[in-house]
């Protein structure tokens, strides 16, 4: 493009009048440029710099002694010529769009922004803005982002962050597992009417689920935590833990839930409560067989006494049996006493026969 453009041969010097602009508004123009705290810069469609302020003189390190217009391009490392002139291909209303990261031939990273494209003559403003903090910042940022995922992903504890409006900022892969949920579902586009679909119809109560949510959507929530009982896609016991995302300031952004797979203790505790109770119910059989052998010991020592009377037939019959039913009696006690005895667990020798023996009749 070579629109006719009156210039001195010193491009940072002046500012070329276009035929398009108005002299009052030519003038205004040369002021907000000279004056911009940034680093401003007007390239030709040859990528020849035709003006540049002082803030971009100094980044560029532009000789006030120079003869002929200097390239931008030469100024710069890395990036191609073409790229530079993919800032004219698309329309103007787009201009702002065009970002070019590159570095300085001193080595310093720089990032180019096209501003505008001016009127007539089609040359670009564009803006020189100093790389090293913006991708320091950018890189940094990443970096946090990367390990903020990569311990989260890594966490048995299912994790989901929201934005005031509902949709879904973040969510790692143990959330996802807990509730059977695909990559696809917590896309970039997921709010919480969607996760309501999907999850709440996995819980025995859904209202529970929404609860907390609902509360911080009419301006109460706090920090809470309840239970929850999936029943897809495996039977679970969850517990939860949600609170408000607060910045330095106090004001709430967000809303964060937690979720952890509590099935496990839950099952142990009701297995210790089972234990427990067994426990009790050995101290009270050793204390009911220790009462019951003081009454035992009796019967079956009058029964002896009688046996030895020399009694007749039938009556001996009669105190045989009250003397076998007391010793049966006296067994049963004796296996309970066995059942309900703390013996401190060691390894010897035992009679296996007995065992079974006293096994089967306890269970008899």
């Amino acid at each position: 493009m070579n629109d006719p453009i009156c210039t001195v041969s010193h491009p940072a010097a002046h500012l070329p009048v276009h035929p398009s602009i108005p002299p009052t508004a030519d003038a205004a123009f040369t002021a907000l440029f000279d004056s911009s705290g940034e680093a401003l810069v007007i390239i030709d469609s040859a990528g020849a710099i035709q003006r540049s302020n002082s803030r971009a003189r100094e980044l560029l390190r532009l000789e006030d002694a120079a003869s002929q217009l200097a390239r931008l391009a030469d100024f710069l490392v890395g990036p191609p010529a073409d790229k530079l002139k993919s800032f004219w291909a698309g329309p103007v209303s787009s201009a702002r769009a065009h970002i070019l990261d590159a570095s300085l031939t001193s080595g310093f990273p720089v990032r180019i922004t096209l501003r505008s494209i001016l009127p007539g003559s089609q040359h670009l403003l564009l803006c020189l803005e100093e790389g090293s903090i913006v991708q320091r910042a950018e890189e940094r940022w990443r970096h946090v982002h990367a390990e903020l995922r990569s311990v989260l992903d890594s966490v048995q504890v299912g994790v989901i962050l929201l934005d005031p409006s509902g949709r879904v900022r973040f969510s790692n892969a143990r959330f996802a597992q807990l509730f059977g949920l695909g990559a696809q579902h917590l896309g970039d586009s997921a709010n919480f009417e969607e996760l309501r679909e999907l999850i709440a119809t996995r819980c025995d109560n859904p209202a529970a689920f929404l609860a907390p949510w609902k509360s911080h959507a009419n301006g109460a929530g706090e920090p809470g935590h309840d239970e929850l009982e999936l029943a897809r896609p495996v039977r679970r016991v969850i517990e939860r833990f949600s609170r408000p995302v607060l910045d330095t300031q106090g004001h709430t952004i967000g809303w964060s839930e937690l979720y952890s797979d509590v099935t496990g203790e839950r099952q142990i505790q009701s297995k210790l409560l089972q234990t427990e109770k067994m426990a009790a119910v050995g101290q009270l059989v050793s204390g009911i067989a220790h009462e019951l052998n003081n009454p035992l010991t009796a019967i079956m020592g009058y029964a002896q006494l009688l046996l030895g009377h020399g009694l007749a037939p039938a009556q001996l019959s009669e105190a045989e049996k009250v003397y076998q039913q007391a010793e049966r009696a006296r067994r049963i006690v004796k296996n309970l006493l066995y059942f309900a005895r703390e013996n401190k667990p060691e390894r010897t020798r035992v009679d296996l026969n007995e065992i079974v023996e006293r096994t089967l009749a306890l269970r008899s």
